[in-house]
């Protein structure tokens, strides 16, 4: 058995600072890795990650937000 969730249905994410309302279907995941100007800035540590664009009303108002997927507590779908 799996609790699978469609990342496209995610509306909310909770994170330690609180609940973060997403543009509905910019949820994403994928390996993290940084990049700059289209290069890695270190090899893939296999290291599961997260992005996902902010609600337009919000505090960080049309924001991307990205790290690690352990970071994330919940999400709301």
């Amino acid at each position: 058995m799996s609790l699978a969730i469609d990342p496209e249905s995610v509306s909310a994410v909770l994170m330690a600072d609180g609940w973060h309302e997403i543009e509905r279907g910019s949820f994403r995941v994928d390996s993290y890795q940084y990049l700059q100007d289209e290069l890695a800035l270190s090899e893939d540590v296999g290291i599961t990650g997260f992005c996902f664009d902010t609600e337009r009303g919000g505090m960080m108002a049309g924001s991307r937000v990205a790290g690690p997927l352990t970071s994330i507590l919940a999400v709301l779908t």
